[in-house]
Order: structure tokens, then C-alpha cells, then sequence
């Protein structure tokens, strides 16, 4: 689950509270794939208990970086993108993109989407294991 008190805004900067929080989980927000992308993390938010992370960030929408654009991105509880509009679709304000996350995320059911995610991890892991278990059973023979 990811935290809102330990490293809220308040104690730091919406990029270090999103680094803290994705840590471990993705690279999306590490200082090497944000220079890459040139993208900055302008605001970070821990919602729906915990289950979904969001932030707003401004990125180059050219290689250029000739051209920027606001956009949200929400990660579920493993770090996994779960919405993003694509470079072309930018907004032009902060506000604007602001105003759409809080849209897509007062749609969603953050518990189903971490019920289904789980159960898909769960049956991913008991795969792994399984072909584990059949490739130790098929050395031993």
C-alpha cells in the first residue's frame, strides 16, 4: 500500500514522495527515466486508501522538448501503470490535468481493480512455482 503520512508533501516534495512511494515498485519516477523523458513530478497523491498512487507531471512531448504538456498517470498497488493518456493527448494546463484525474479516479473501483490485479499475481505466482516444482521433479528422475 503505498503512504500518505510518511512521505506526504508536507515532509518533502511531491518527487520525493513519489520516489519513496514507487520505490522498489517501478522506474517510472527514478531521476535517470525522468531526465530521459524530461519529465517532473509536480504532484503526488496517495488515494483510496492507499490502494492507487497518482501524479501529475510536465513532460516534453517532442524529443525535442520544443513542446510540453501536463499529465496524469495512477499506478496500482505494484507500481503498474493503470492510466495514462499518451503524449499527443496532453493538456496544456496543470489544472486540466488535474481536473481529469480526479475524473478517471472518482470512476474507478480501486478495490476491485486491487482484488482483480491480485488474483492475477496470485495465479502468476502459483504458475512460477508449479513449473519450478516440475522442472526440480523432472532433474531428480
Amino acid at each position: 500500500m503505498f503512504y500518505p503520512g510518511k512521505f506526504s508533501i508536507a515532509g518533502g516534495s511531491a518527487l520525493y514522495c513519489a520516489q519513496r512511494n514507487l520505490n522498489d515498485r517501478t522506474h517510472y519516477v527514478d531521476n535517470d527515466t525522468l531526465r530521459f523523458h524530461k519529465s517532473r513530478v509536480l504532484r503526488s497523491y496517495v488515494v483510496d486508501d492507499g490502494l492507487l498512487f497518482a501524479i501529475i507531471e510536465s513532460i516534453a512531448t517532442d524529443y525535442n522538448n520544443k513542446k510540453r504538456g501536463f499529465r496524469y498517470v495512477v499506478f496500482n498497488i505494484f507500481g503498474e501503470v493503470i492510466s495514462r493518456v499518451d503524449l499527443e493527448h496532453c493538456w496544456s494546463t496543470r489544472s486540466k490535468a488535474t481536473a481529469e484525474m480526479w475524473r478517471y479516479l472518482n470512476a474507478v473501483d480501486a478495490l476491485e481493480i486491487t482484488k482483480v490485479r491480485l488474483g492475477q499475481v496470485q495465479q502468476q505466482t502459483n504458475q512460477y512455482f508449479n513449473d519450478l516444482r516440475a522442472s526440480l521433479i523432472k532433474q531428480a528422475a
